[in-house]
């Protein structure tokens, strides 16, 4: 009997103690619990287009609810290569009652570069009214110039430069001239890396961060060169150099990286050669 008693008491005890340690755990608040800031992305590419507003929405959630609008303060972090006159950033305001806030990033178009990107790099640094902690709480965006693709902007005269098995070391040549192609987004060129010489390329911007120049001489039979043993060679890219064949649609630049093929065999020597509008 004494020890049924016993086992009953440590029973009711053990109990209470746990009991009393889940009561001690801590209890989501929404209203006078911890705030937590975040970002609901961390990066993005804003393509800045030259008429109209050009911006990217900025998002952060917060863990609370207040019954007025907050504001989410903000700073540009050193490592951003964006210059102030390059953007400009409308606050994120979190209104009365709601878990979400959002603002935006305007790009300046006149002053980006003409080519290449730069970073702008803000962190949530607080909320106004509130005492905060952040995660997730910096943002990556970046800015660069966007300009659409009218294959006609590319037809005219271009200054080349050139090198043979030696890149990055190319030396002005002369001119080259670019005239529409037999396809839709091709182009003519006439004279490349010499006189009399021709090839068909192919702009594609279906993706604006990555535009791709695509060789179709060997199928629209434009002879780069021509020689007793190979017969007419075209020009074509390896899998390997397809990303240093690019170009901007902005400064209507070219650049291309190419070897030469007769449909058969495929001849070394590499090419290459930039091409600047006049």
């Amino acid at each position: 009997m004494r020890k049924l008693i016993f086992r009953s008491l440590v029973l009711v005890g053990l109990l209470a103690l746990s009991s009393c340690e889940e009561n001690e755990n801590p209890i989501f608040d929404n209203v006078n619990g911890q705030t937590m800031l975040r970002f609901v992305t961390t990066s993005s590419t804003l393509p800045v287009e030259p008429t109209g507003v050009t911006s990217q929405e900025l998002t952060v959630h917060v863990t609370t609810v207040s019954n007025q609008d907050r504001t989410v303060t903000l700073e540009v972090d050193a490592s951003s290569t964006a210059t102030s006159d390059q953007y400009s950033i409308n606050d994120i305001v979190i209104p009365a009652g709601e878990y979400v806030g959002t603002g935006s990033v305007i790009g300046n178009y006149a002053n980006l570069p003409a080519s290449g990107a730069v970073k702008l790099v803000v962190n949530i640094t607080g909320i106004s009214g509130q005492t905060a902690h952040q995660e997730d709480a910096t943002y990556t965006l970046t800015l660069e110039r966007f300009c659409p693709l009218v294959i006609a902007d590319f037809y005219g005269t271009y200054t080349q430069y050139r090198s043979f098995n030696d890149p990055g070391n190319e030396q002005l040549t002369g001119n080259l001239v670019a005239s529409a192609g037999p396809v839709a987004n091709t182009l003519l060129l006439t004279d490349l890396y010499a006189g009399g010489r021709q090839a068909v390329i192919e702009l594609d911007y279906s993706n604006p961060a990555s535009p791709i120049v695509t060789h179709r001489s060997l199928e629209f039979n434009a002879v780069f060169a021509t020689f007793a043993s190979t017969g007419p060679l075209y020009t074509f890219a390896l899998a390997s150099d397809q990303p240093n064949n690019t170009f901007n649609t902005c400064n209507k630049t070219i650049s291309l990286n190419f070897f030469r093929t007769n449909g058969t065999n495929n001849y070394g020597g590499e090419y290459v050669v930039l091409l600047e509008k006049q």
